[in-house]
This record gives structure tokens, C-alpha cells and sequence, in this order.
């Protein structure tokens, strides 16, 4: 038991802290950090990277078949990669079946969200947590459900937005979009900030966006995620619109549908209409022996389906500059 304790790293937060959680209002009163921004599955380029160069070099198909291999010229290399494999698999299942993370451990896995719902946990009622994470901790479907959560109860102070364009920090990769969370309870209004790249936005009043809880459900009812916008004025127009047009279909409870609209995937569905749609060896079974009532029989019943070529016709039509009656628009 120490042994498998050690290698997978237990940490046991009341057993290590109990003057924090074995109290009233237990938790920390600050919970600060910088988790690991890693996607919870076995890399094979990662794992063979420093153990066989060869294999990690490989395309997909062929670094397989070469694992493979590994049973017979490193048996000792192969076990490794089978327990490195099953030691994420196990700690997946952990995550998702411990009930530890209920609002994170759901889709593709990564530490940062599941370090997100940990620092939730940590911090007590007046306490607050302020952590370095991915903006899909905001926009992620995956993790809608913990956004939901901090937003509907009041734990959402502050999501400052960053890009790395301008290399405001310069270990960061350009291509990472990241932000800082800050949590606290019973917060009546957060403040949002999205696609900084500079101090100067950081500093820029107009850019700061500020939302009530209920704006959030209201903008977004069926995603729970996040509405991003440049400016706080976009902001309060759009808050605006929703406040006074109900929601065009609300997909969660309780369900809303005023305009009573529903979806369709195209007029026929090769999946859904697939009985409608015949091939043509199907047809000549069915049709008569003769040729000429086969064709004329086939061409009364039948029409040819072919597969549609998609573009877009733009037509571009001038203002004038005189009032009209019926304003123009442009067509796509």
C-alpha cells in the first residue's frame, strides 16, 4: 500500500491540513496557483520520445505495429508503455467515478479544469482562489457545467482573458490563450476581460466587461458557457436584446420554445431518410422485365439524387443616401 501510495503520489488534503478542515467554515482563506495545462491520456510520441527516438518518430499505424514489436525485441520497454498506459486509464477512472469532480470529469480530460473544481473545493466561505488556467475553463463544453456552477452561485469574481500574440509572456507559446480566475463567494457582479494582448489592455477601462449571474444563463441558456466580447459596451447592447426578446429555443429545463421552431438536418437525411433511397441495382430488381416499361416506370417513380456542390452569392447593394421606405441588406 506505501509503495502504490508513493508512486501515484496520494494527498489526502484533510489528513494534511486538519486545523483548515476540521473546523467551522473550513478551507483555506487563499488557494493560489499555476496548474499543469495537460490533456489526461497517454501520449505515445511523448512516452517514446525519451525512451526509443525511432518509435516516437513513426507515423500512427507504423509506431503501433512497432510497439508492438517491443514484445519481442524490449519486453522491458513494452511492459512500461503497458503500465504507463494503464496507470492513466486507472486514474481517469477515478476521476470520473470518485465523485471528486462532478462538474470537470467529463469529455477529454485535462488537469487544469479538474485543478479548477480542486481549488473550488479548497477555499472556505469567505476565502478566495485565484488560479492560472486555459480560457476553456469558460468556453469548453466540457466544462460547462463547473462554469455554470461558479456563475449561478456567485462564485465567479473575475476572468481576465490573455493572448499571446505580443509574447506578453515570453516562455508562453503564441497560439495559447489562457486567463486569470478568481473565485470568492457571494458575488453580485463579475468582471470579464477577453482578447488581451497588451498591458495597455489590461489597464483599459472600456475593455473591462461586467455581468450579473443571471446574464450568463440569459445569454447563453444552452451552452452555460461563457459569452466572449471586445468591449463592455457590446456587452450591454447584447444584455440588453436578451433582457427584452425571449430565448429563440431553450434546450435545458425548463424547456422553452415561443417561436415553436424545430431543427432539421436538410430536407432528407441519407442517415434518418435512408429507406427513402434507393441504388440503382435496387430499382432494376424491382422494375418490370421489359426495357421499355423498366424506363419509363423508373423514370416516373424515381428521380436521380445527386451529391450538392456548396457556395455562397454575395450580392452587394448600395446605400443611398436618401431615407427609404423599405431598407436594403445584404444577401448571402
Amino acid at each position: 500500500m506505501r509503495l502504490r501510495a508513493e508512486q501515484n503520489r496520494f494527498f489526502h488534503w484533510p489528513l494534511q491540513f486538519p486545523e483548515v478542515f476540521n473546523r467551522d467554515n473550513a478551507g483555506f482563506d487563499v488557494v493560489l496557483g499555476n496548474p499543469p495545462w495537460e490533456v489526461s491520456q497517454l501520449s505515445e510520441e511523448e512516452f517514446f520520445a525519451s525512451r526509443d527516438a525511432e518509435v516516437a518518430s513513426l507515423p500512427g499505424d507504423s509506431r503501433k505495429q512497432a510497439i508492438e514489436a517491443l514484445k519481442e525485441t524490449n519486453p522491458d520497454l513494452h511492459n512500461d508503455y503497458l503500465l504507463e498506459k494503464h496507470s492513466l486509464a486507472a486514474t481517469n477512472g477515478f476521476y470520473r467515478a470518485s465523485g471528486r469532480f462532478p462538474l470537470t470529469a467529463h469529455g477529454k480530460l485535462n488537469l487544469y479544469s479538474l485543478f479548477s473544481e480542486l481549488a473550488l473545493a479548497l477555499v472556505n466561505q469567505s476565502g478566495r482562489s485565484g488560479i492560472v488556467v486555459q480560457r476553456g475553463i469558460a468556453t469548453d463544453d466540457s466544462n460547462k457545467l463547473f462554469f455554470q456552477y461558479i456563475t449561478e452561485h456567485k462564485w465567479l469574481s473575475s476572468l481576465l482573458d490573455f493572448e499571446n500574440r505580443e509574447k506578453l509572456f515570453k516562455r508562453v507559446d503564441s497560439r495559447f490563450t489562457f486567463c486569470l480566475l478568481t473565485l470568492a463567494h457571494n458575488v453580485d457582479e463579475t468582471e470579464l476581460l477577453f482578447f488581451a494582448t497588451n498591458e495597455e489592455d489590461l489597464t483599459s477601462s472600456a475593455r473591462r466587461i461586467h455581468l450579473q449571474p443571471d446574464d450568463f444563463l440569459r445569454i447563453n441558456p444552452n451552452t452555460l458557457t461563457a459569452p466572449t466580447f471586445r468591449a463592455d459596451k457590446d456587452a450591454e447592447i447584447t444584455r440588453k436584446i436578451y433582457r427584452r426578446i425571449p430565448v429563440f429555443l431553450r434546450e435545458r429545463e425548463p424547456k422553452q420554445n415561443p417561436w415553436n421552431v424545430s431543427f432539421k438536418q436538410g430536407l432528407f437525411n441519407m442517415t434518418s431518410a435512408s429507406h427513402l433511397f434507393h441504388t440503382y441495382e435496387q430499382l432494376d430488381d424491382q422494375a418490370p422485365s421489359s426495357k421499355a416499361t423498366s424506363s419509363t416506370s423508373l423514370a416516373s417513380a424515381t428521380c436521380p439524387c445527386t451529391k450538392p456542390k456548396w457556395c455562397t452569392i454575395t450580392t452587394i447593394v448600395s446605400l443611398p443616401t436618401k431615407p427609404m421606405a423599405k431598407p436594403l441588406a445584404t444577401r448571402r
